[in-house]
């Protein structure tokens, strides 16, 4: 197992020059991702490792959409994720998927 530092939010460990997962939305805003991106991503890094089915993405993205967002929300989310998940690996974080619909954030080398 590779070096691992103190997280700053949590107490846990991450591994060495992983970003901590509270600095995850911050980062990829200021480096100019996708704002919806982001907002994924911090959905998800509420609980790393734990899947988040993909409807509960959406609802959190369009809880305050009196219409729930549009009709094609799941593909746009899913298309989010693909086009944007290796931005992560930057910051010392892997997106994984499922095929039933879970994804989840976690630290490489967790």
């Amino acid at each position: 197992m590779g070096e691992r530092a103190p997280c700053p939010c949590c107490g846990g460990f991450l591994p060495v020059g992983a970003v901590a997962r509270e600095s995850l939305f911050g980062l990829l805003i200021s480096t100019g991702s996708n704002p919806t991106f982001a907002k994924i991503v911090r959905r998800l890094a509420r609980r790393p490792g734990q899947a988040v089915m993909i409807r509960d993405l959406v609802e959190s993205l369009y809880r305050d959409d009196p219409r729930g967002g549009p009709d094609t929300a799941e593909s746009y989310v899913r298309k989010l994720i693909t086009l944007h998940r290796n931005e992560l690996a930057d910051l010392g974080w892997r997106l994984s998927s499922k095929s039933w619909g879970g994804y989840w954030i976690e630290a490489v080398g967790a």
